[in-house]
């Protein structure tokens, strides 16, 4: 309970365990604070072709203490945008997912729907206590989900939200 604000912008979607992230994220922030968290909408991304990530599967992954990506992650991460890799050798498919581990890419994926989905069912799972005062989804921007939380505290009401947040993605938006 030591920050105002934090921002997960586009990392969520690289992490090991999600849910021990939404947790962190607000363990971190001050009662009445917010959390402004964003991840791509796989509909507009290399990653439409990819299966959304099952709520069921991050939380075998939160009650495991998962804390490194596996293997097969990034293999689905191939197998869905690259699958041409399944026709190239055994060296060169290695290199192929080394190559993947390296840059870290996506390993787990969501559309606007199901980001909202995990988004309450990690914050009821973890007791967390907060409200979405902003959302704009990918069928809106063809982009991202992109989130503003506050963490709630017994005297939170309507009052304590900051108008900043309604102008401030107004300028935010016109400036993509």
């Amino acid at each position: 309970e030591q920050f105002d604000f934090v921002i997960l912008n586009h990392v969520i979607e690289h992490v090991a365990n999600p849910i021990e992230i939404v947790g962190e994220l607000f363990r971190i922030t001050k009662p009445g604070g917010h959390v402004v968290i964003s991840a791509p909408d796989k509909r507009f991304t290399f990653d439409h072709a990819r299966p959304l990530t099952s709520f069921e599967h991050l939380l075998e992954e939160y009650q495991n203490n998962v804390t490194e990506v596996t293997e097969e992650h990034y293999l689905d991460f191939l197998r869905g945008v690259h699958p041409e890799t399944s026709q190239l050798s055994p060296l060169e498919f290695q290199g192929a997912l080394n190559g993947v581990k390296q840059r870290r890419e996506h390993v787990h994926v969501w559309h606007s729907k199901s980001f909202t989905e995990f988004m309450q069912k990690s914050l009821e799972l973890l007791n967390v206590k907060a409200e979405c005062v902003f959302l704009n989804r990918g069928a809106k921007n063809h982009f991202e989900y992109f989130s503003v939380w506050q963490k709630k505290t017994d005297k939170l009401n309507n009052l304590d939200k900051p108008s900043f947040l309604k102008n401030w993605w107004r300028r935010v938006r016109h400036r993509r």
